[in-house]
């Protein structure tokens, strides 16, 4: 599923679709688990996309340097951590930093999958935001090119 995923990715044309794209592919490769991608806005990182079964308005947005989403775009490091949000219905979350401005997110509830996240989670999430990587440096060098 991952790998034809890929393909999906490698056909977009702009950021915005590139985000989309990560999406959908989390929700075939992770369909226990709910999945947003933020992007780094100045001194916050604001989520841009989520699964359907979260609207983008419920994600909290972050400060970088705090939470799971702004430390991974401060250090650059995934992490497996306890939501330390207490009002959300998520337990756990999964992040992993996309390059310098950009985090794809895994979420986990006690009611949906009741599933933890193990290694083989992890290694799916950093390979999809690899290819998510890729994709926006892509773009970032055709739009570069085009100008």
């Amino acid at each position: 599923q991952l790998n034809a995923g890929m393909a999906e990715l490698a056909a977009v044309r702009s950021v915005d679709e590139a985000h989309r794209a990560a999406i959908a592919v989390a929700e075939q490769v992770f369909p226990g688990y709910q999945s947003v991608v933020a992007v780094r806005d100045g001194e916050w990182v604001e989520p841009v996309v989520a699964s359907s079964g979260t609207p983008v308005e419920d994600c909290n947005r972050v400060r970088v340097g705090s939470g799971v989403a702004g430390r991974a775009v401060q250090t650059g490091d995934a992490s497996i951590a306890p939501n330390p949000n207490p009002e959300s219905r998520f337990d756990t979350v999964l992040t992993v930093p996309v390059g310098d401005d950009v985090v794809f997110q895994l979420a986990s509830d006690d009611t949906g999958s009741g599933a933890e996240f193990d290694d083989a989670d992890r290694r799916l999430a950093e390979l999809l935001a690899s290819h998510l990587e890729e994709t926006l440096d892509r773009i970032a060098v055709t739009e570069t090119l085009r100008t």
